[in-house]
């Protein structure tokens, strides 16, 4: 379970598509510096995500990934 005590890797460089798709247990995350895409949905309905921290250097930032 990724949360802000278990945040995704430094080794992450990309959010697939509907890769965070209806989780229900996300509330807070704080993207690593080594990303550069989030793909479309990648946070579509996540419903209990109230806070994202998206880091400056991103390339690529689909439409819709909430």
């Amino acid at each position: 379970q990724i949360t802000e005590k278990n945040p995704l890797p430094s080794s992450v460089t990309i959010i697939k598509e509907k890769a965070f798709h209806g989780c229900k247990s996300l509330n807070e995350l704080t993207l690593p510096s080594s990303l550069t895409s989030i793909q479309k949905g990648a946070f579509s309905s996540c419903e209990s995500l109230e806070h994202i921290t998206i880091p400056p250097l991103i390339t690529i930032l689909a439409k819709n990934i909430f």
